[in-house]
């Protein structure tokens, strides 16, 4: 079923429709762990599994931190900011994510004392 995208639409629209069935999530996250998490942002907000999210904010990091276009960087960023304030936890969690690279980043940038 997670080869096909018709089944995998299926389930993640029933996973929207039905949010109190364990066993659609379990196959939201399958479906996630598969490297589909795109799709499922698509068709869900990626804030309803935190898995979605994690994965789609991590895609968009990486996109920023590969990418030199200033085009793309104002895009992934717009994008960024929408998906991280969704909910209060995604803001938080990317807050702090955020925050963590920019200090590890401006620790490899200053010279030693």
């Amino acid at each position: 079923m997670l080869k096909s995208k018709v089944w995998r639409n299926l389930l993640i629209v029933l996973a929207g429709d039905h949010k109190n069935l364990p066993v659609l999530d379990f196959c939201v996250n399958a479906i996630t762990k598969a490297g589909f998490h795109a799709e499922v942002a698509e068709a869900t907000s990626p804030a309803t599994y935190f898995s979605v999210f994690l994965r789609t904010f991590s895609d968009m990091l990486a996109k920023i931190i590969s990418n030199q276009s200033e085009t793309v960087l104002c895009e992934t960023e717009k994008q960024i900011y929408a998906l991280c304030s969704q909910l209060q936890y995604t803001h938080f969690f990317a807050t702090d994510v955020l925050t963590l690279l920019e200090g590890g980043y401006m620790k490899d940038v200053q010279p030693n004392a």
